[in-house]
């Protein structure tokens, strides 16, 4: 089986059993610094969400998100967005200049898991 599809296949449990690396994700909006954290395991443009939640547990495959083709806003424009409609964003808010790969950052390396 190809490394890519048994990673992807695994649960949250089994994902929190090998080494990743913690970067952040930010929001794709002009001169914002916030964002999520993501793990990466070795899958780019492939990272999973880091998340801890039972939604995480339950869900697995939906924590995977394809930096290429997804963007991140934070709660801030995202809650513009909710509120005036995703045309608005990417009329006033959108940092057309930031490419996919200079939004994740590195935070931290060599996480082997979170739980011991």
């Amino acid at each position: 089986m190809d490394e890519k599809v048994y990673i992807l296949s695994l649960t949250k449990e089994q994902l929190d059993s090998l080494p990743y690396d913690v970067l952040k994700w930010e929001c794709c909006c002009k001169n914002c610094n916030r964002g999520t954290t993501v793990r990466d395991y070795g899958l780019s443009p492939l990272f999973f969400l880091n998340r801890n939640s039972k939604r995480a547990h339950k869900n697995t495959p939906k924590y995977w998100m394809d930096t290429s083709s997804i963007i991140w806003l934070c709660g801030k424009h995202y809650a513009i967005m909710r509120r005036c409609g995703f045309d608005y964003i990417l009329k006033k808010y959108f940092d057309h200049h930031k490419a996919p790969s200079g939004i994740i950052k590195k935070v931290n390396q060599g996480i082997e898991k979170i739980h011991p």
